[in-house]
């Protein structure tokens, strides 16, 4: 804290901007350099315990992942209540679905996809449960893809 305190006084004073942490931890605003008097705010993360838990053969997707992921419609519903042919989309032997008694939009999908591929940093499979409900979001080894 005082170590902050000492560099944001030496910069204020050598006049070097900074992006300098307001509010609280959760809504992640930060002054813009660009335009110190803005301030930005991330987007509340709707996604959590994010991990890269997933089949013993995820290492084997390749690009299938993205293909699959191309495939989602932003606009669509997916319903894990419907069965596996509605709850997402596959590609080759991935596939990125609802798990559980749980549905959401393409767009919460993509959100979902890439929360666990840029925040849990998973290469590969992976996992993240949805605030609101707890619903599970999966990017998974699937036999049989059929889209």
């Amino acid at each position: 804290m005082l170590f902050s305190a000492i560099f944001t006084i030496l910069f204020t004073a050598i006049g070097i901007s900074h992006a300098i942490p307001t509010g609280s931890a959760d809504a992640a605003s930060f002054a813009s350099s660009e335009n110190p008097g803005a301030v930005l705010k991330r987007a509340s993360n709707e996604w959590e315990s994010t991990n890269c838990s997933g089949s013993a053969f995820c290492e084997l997707l390749g690009a299938s992942c993205d293909v699959a992921y191309q495939k989602i419609d932003p606009t669509n519903t997916y319903d894990a209540d419907k069965g596996k042919n509605y709850s997402g989309v596959c590609s080759g032997t991935c596939g990125i679905f609802f798990k559980g008694s749980c549905s959401g939009t393409g767009r919460q999908l993509m959100d979902a996809y890439n929360e666990i591929r840029d925040n849990g940093h998973c290469t590969h499979c992976g996992t993240t449960l949805r605030s609101v409900d707890q619903c599970l979001v999966k990017i998974d080894r699937v036999p049989n893809c059929a889209q």
